[in-house]
């Protein structure tokens, strides 16, 4: 009722986040657990430009052009239940407005639940996930961007928002407009920690776009978070929904092939052909996302669920919701000790490095161990693996001493000459002592040796675990450390931010007169901006 809904505004606005003593006061911004922060610019040519039509690269430049002063926002999930937007200009370091929120917007399934969590004082409900920000034509035919919020650590359903063009010139603000809620998988779904991601798609010589979206494992029951979902990115209506054969534990990833041991001889075209992603089981997954069950005929139209046996090469054992076999593409199981593997289930986490190497085929990067539930002492290993026939072209074995053995967390960062990951051995629990792990920042070559092994370039000791993705831009790396360490790996192009000496030049300035581009920074990261909301 009316009162009800006074009472539950004026709780959520409310400081009710943190310590809350006379040094630390309590503050109106929840933890940001799980949701790393995504950059909205103004748009670009996207990689599919060369391939498009007239009239689509068309609708880009116009696109590009009426949005090209558009302000840069910081998007982020917190455990206060909003999806905040954050104002940022890395150009002019002394603007006022660096810091401040543009807007926060609360997710509907977000909201449902927040009479009862103000009620028990508990909160349970909150955007938790990384934004996915894409730039996609939705049913009016002209381009938007589109901003993917996962809950993460706060719920099972993914938000989707239009955030086009959220403040207008005169600085009001004037969105995001809400585009759909989903929970994939339904009851059956899991925490949503899995990254979604949005494919350009050709269906019936159509462009069509679709997010891809999943959950993951659940706290309640090991058999959640299978379920797959595409849905239409204007509408949110079910394009298709795959099961696999236990929890997603990866993100979702999309590419491009015209290998030629690929079925249905896909071509570079611009559209995706690929959709790749692993569960909590060992198994690797690859799909053509280009269908839609109301047109397509591999598929029950009532059910919607993609024919797995046409997709898959090792048999799951599991069977999906129409009594299908579940095919997948690889298993750690499957791969015995015999042929170099493990011979047992694995949960394979964080992104899936994809590139071609020096064959010019199509190679898949990951590795195993990488949740925080999996036994420790469990040794693991990093894939290349061929995506054309699934073929394992090389294998990293993990370390174990004295029973604690290194786990491949966050995924992989692939350049177009090294493969980048981590290698972390969990902190010892329950020892009466303060362990933080330990764990090694490693760089492969992207090519094999003449043995088809791996040849390591690098290796980076670090005192503590890393359990976060890593990140890399303008020729450097960063991740963070189970101590609270940010880390950086290499030199950046730049020393300011706003910089780029990619192009030798600058492209921007800074308030303390650097800003030429081209001299690799020494000091430590310069804080560009930060604000605190009490």
């Amino acid at each position: 009722d009316s009162s009800q809904a006074v009472a539950v505004v004026d709780w959520v606005r409310q400081a009710r986040f943190g310590i809350g003593n006379a040094s630390f006061p309590l503050s109106k911004l929840g933890a940001i657990e799980s949701s790393t922060p995504s950059v909205m610019t103004a748009p670009v040519l996207p990689t599919w430009y060369s391939h498009a039509s007239s009239t689509q690269r068309h609708s880009v430049d116009q696109f590009v052009t009426d949005h090209a002063s558009r302000e840069n926002l910081i998007l982020f999930g917190a455990r206060d239940g909003m999806i905040h937007a954050i104002r940022n200009d890395p150009t002019d370091l002394t603007k006022p407005s660096n810091g401040e929120e543009a807007w926060g917007f609360i997710p509907a399934k977000v909201a449902i639940k927040m009479l009862a969590n103000m009620t028990t004082g508990t909160v349970t409900a909150y955007p938790d996930g990384s934004p996915t920000l894409a730039d996609v034509r939705l049913s009016d035919g002209e381009m938007h961007t589109v901003a993917l919020v996962a809950d993460g650590n706060g719920g099972n359903t993914i938000a989707a928002l239009d955030v086009t063009e959220t403040i207008n010139s005169s600085g009001t603000v004037v969105g995001p407009d809400p585009l759909w809620h989903k929970t994939p998988g339904g009851r059956s779904a899991g925490s949503a920690f899995s990254k979604p991601v949005v494919a350009r798609l050709k269906i019936d010589d159509q462009e069509r776009f679709a997010a891809i979206i999943g959950t993951g494992v659940s706290p309640v029951n090991n058999n959640y978070g299978r379920a797959i979902f595409a849905v239409d990115i204007a509408t949110g209506r079910l394009m298709w929904r795959f099961l696999a054969r236990c929890s997603l534990t990866s993100d979702i990833a999309l590419y491009e092939t015209d290998d030629e041991a690929e079925f249905g001889s896909p071509e570079i075209d611009g559209f995706h052909d690929r959709l790749v992603f692993a569960d909590k089981c060992g198994y690797v997954y690859k799909l053509d996302p280009s269908f839609d069950f109301d047109t397509g005929s591999r598929w029950s139209r009532r059910e919607g669920w993609l024919d797995s046996t046409t997709t898959g090469i090792i048999d799951t054992g599991g069977t999906d919701k129409v009594g299908r076999n579940i095919m997948a593409f690889f298993s750690t199981q499957a791969l015995s000790v015999a042929n170099g593997g493990l011979g047992e289930q694995r949960p394979i986490a964080g992104t899936i490095g994809i590139r071609p190497d020096s064959t010019t085929r199509v190679v898949m990067f990951f590795g195993t161990g990488g949740i925080e539930s999996f036994d420790p002492s469990k040794r693991n290993q990093f894939y290349a693996l061929y995506s054309d026939t699934g073929e394992v072209r090389s294998i990293l074995e993990g370390s174990c001493t004295a029973g604690a053995c290194e786990k491949f967390y966050g995924g992989v960062v692939v350049t177009p000459e090294q493969v980048l990951t981590t290698r972390s051995t969990d902190p010892l629990v329950g020892t009466g002592t303060c362990d933080n792990g330990s764990s090694v920042i490693a760089g492969l070559r992207l090519n094999d040796d003449t043995n088809g092994d791996f040849v390591t370039d690098f290796s980076i000791a670090m005192n503590s675990a890393i359990v976060a993705p890593l990140f890399a831009t303008a020729g450097a790396i960063y991740t963070s450390t189970l101590s609270g360490q940010v880390v950086r790996v290499g030199e950046p192009r730049a020393t300011h931010a706003g910089d780029d000496s990619a192009a030798g030049v600058g492209q921007g300035t800074s308030s303390d007169g650097g800003g030429t581009g081209g001299e690799p920074a020494t000091g430590a990261i310069r804080v560009v901006g930060w604000n605190h909301v009490y």
